[in-house]
Parts: C-alpha cells; structure tokens; sequence
C-alpha cells in the first residue's frame, strides 16, 4: 500500500502539471476522472462494502485488506501508466520511467537464466534424491495426483523469477523487448546521426537478444505471439505512411484497437480450436467466461 501511494502521489504530481500546461485533452480528464471514479470504488469495496458483495453481511462493515491492497494496484497502476502516457516523447521524467523500467527488466531476465541454467538443475537433482522429502516438506502425499503435478512442472524446467507463473513472467518479458527493441531500432538511428556512441546501441540489443532468449525459454505461446504480433503491426507502420499518420493522429484508438485484438485472439482461441492446442490461452477463456459470470452476478458492487 505504501509503494501504490508513492505511486499514485508522483502519478498525480506530472497530472497536475500537464492540466496547468494546457497539454490534456478534455478526453483524457474525462478517462483520468473515470480512474478515479474506479479508485474510490476500490477503496470502498476494500474498507467497507466486501462482505455486502460477497453475501456476508447484511449491513456496511469493514471489508477485508486483501481487496484494498489487490484494487490499489491496479488503481496504481493505470494512474501511472495513464501519467506516462500523456508525458511528451522528450520529457527527461518519461526517459527517467523507462530507464526504471529496464533496469527492473534486466534484473527479470537475469534471474530467468540464472534460473533456467542453474537454479532449475541443481532442485532436479535434489528431487531425485530426496524425492518423498521434497514433497513432504512442500506438504504434498508421496504418490498422490498433487505429486504428480508437482514434478511434472518442476521437470518442464520453465523460469518463473519471482512470480510463481511462467506466463507472468513471459508477460513482463514480452513488453519488455519491445521496449527494447524499439530503442534498438532508436539507438541505431541515433548513432548513424552521430547522437549515441555505438557501445551503447550495441548494449540494447545484447539486452533484447538476451531478453528474447529468456522469452522463448518460458515456453508461453501467448505471450511469444503477442510480441510478434506487436512486431507485424509495427512492420506495417513503418511500411504504411498512411497507416503511420493514422496511429500518429489516434494513438488512443490505436492501443484500445491492439487491446480488442488480443481479447478477439482469446475468443478464437476458445471457440475454435480444440482443447489440445495451447491451453495457456485456453485458460485465459475460461478465465474471461468465469470473470463475466461474476461481474452479472454482482453487478452494483462486485465481488472483489
């Protein structure tokens, strides 16, 4: 809760700023004062209104930490992205951000091949020694169905760092190359004008190709075929002069338009194509299924 507040406290401080400069679009305020329309929900929900939603009480009572702390980073989150996106392209507080987030990126992908190469082996090799220990100690029965999925994931030999998830991390990792790789293709041009030393075009694109191979090694097609659909439609800027003065005249439009892509690949992918085939995006339908019958069930407050 601390850091969200730090957060949302800088977040609102470039707000402020760009409102007194003139640069918000009455939309934006529009979508920044939805924003926190949904913040003061969240806080509500967490403090006052989460059992009344969970059919609990009766009456308003104080509701439970677990919701407020879950809605206040997402709150959190899309202040600040929402502050970053509204920052000009040469703003020295925009390049500050992105250098934050490489930073925590590279220290991602280290971890995910320093858990793929080391860590990973070195826990196999403990498991097929102390096998019944093993699973003991992570209060799982011998010989159990648990057991079984247990060691079936461990030998699948996937880096998750610090999420528990593969594709949590194949999530971070993915923004992060196209981060990366859009400031390769940035650094290149900036050394050929003589503006960047070429050590350091050439450090982002170790960086990417590092990023890239710890990518591939989560084995998370969804995330792999985001990124390379990202990849296609920037091709087709970049080709397109007509299509990149769309995107430049309708950037909002452009990203809402890429998010409704990724949700109609969902859909496809439930409806289509048999269960056989990528269950990773499988279970985001079932997902999307369960989260829509939740929402129509509590639809005034919500259900945390």
């Amino acid at each position: 809760l601390i850091i969200c507040a730090l957060g949302l406290l800088a977040s609102t401080g470039l707000l402020v700023e760009s409102v007194r400069r003139g640069e918000m679009s009455r939309r934006s305020v529009v979508v920044l004062g939805s924003i926190a329309i949904g913040g003061l929900g969240v806080i509500l929900h967490g403090l006052v209104l989460g059992p009344i939603a969970a059919g609990g009480a009766a009456a308003p009572v104080r509701g439970d930490m677990e919701s407020l702390v879950t809605g206040a980073t997402w709150v959190g989150g899309l202040f600040g992205g929402f502050a970053v996106a509204v920052l000009k392209p040469r703003d020295r507080v925009l390049r500050l951000v992105l250098g934050v987030f490489i930073v925590l990126g590279t220290l991602m992908v280290a971890k995910a091949l320093f858990e793929k190469f080391i860590e990973l082996p070195r826990t196999i090799a403990l498991f097929e020694r102390e096998r019944d220990g093993v699973l003991l100690a992570n209060g799982i029965e011998p010989g159990s169905a648990r057991a079984d999925i247990y060691e079936r994931r461990l030998r699948s030999q996937q880096p998750t760092a610090w999420f528990g998830l593969a594709n949590v991390l194949a999530s971070f990792l993915g923004a992060m190359l196209v981060l990366l790789v859009a400031s390769s293709v940035r650094a290149v041009r900036d050394t050929r004008a003589g503006s960047c030393s070429s050590g350091a075009s050439g450090l982002v694109g170790l960086l990417a190709l590092c990023t890239a191979t710890a990518l591939w090694l989560t084995g998370a097609l969804g995330a792999i075929g985001a990124v390379l659909l990202v990849g296609v439609a920037a091709a087709a800027v970049l080709r397109s002069e007509r299509i990149k003065a769309l995107v430049g005249k309708h950037p909002g439009r452009a990203i809402a338009c890429a998010g409704f892509i990724v949700l109609l690949g969902i859909v496809v992918r439930g409806l289509l194509l048999p269960e056989s085939v990528d269950r990773s995006v499988l279970f985001r339908w079932h997902y999307l299924i369960g989260t829509f019958r939740v929402w129509m069930e509590h639809l005034l407050l919500g259900a945390g």
